[in-house]
């Protein structure tokens, strides 16, 4: 990392509104096992993620400015 605070790579999840903010805490729910894997990998190698969301106006397509956030804590829900 350069810097001590960040990481240099994250995985970015694509989400429906709401939206998420900075500074708040909030749960995040992706109920589609398309990201499972790429999450484990990278929340084993750091607590962040990046968050996009996705807007229903233009087909689905994910806005480009989005939020880094810090994972506090994962839980797996069953079906």
């Amino acid at each position: 990392m350069t810097n001590s605070t960040y990481p240099d790579e994250i995985i970015l999840i694509p989400i429906a509104p709401p939206s998420i903010y900075p500074g708040v805490i909030a749960p995040i729910v992706i109920n589609k096992n398309l990201y499972q894997k790429e999450m484990e990998e990278f929340l084993v190698k750091d607590s962040f993620i990046g968050v996009n969301i996705i807007n229903k106006e233009e087909n689905g397509q994910v806005f480009t400015t989005g939020v880094l956030c810090k994972v506090l804590k994962k839980i797996k829900l069953e079906n």
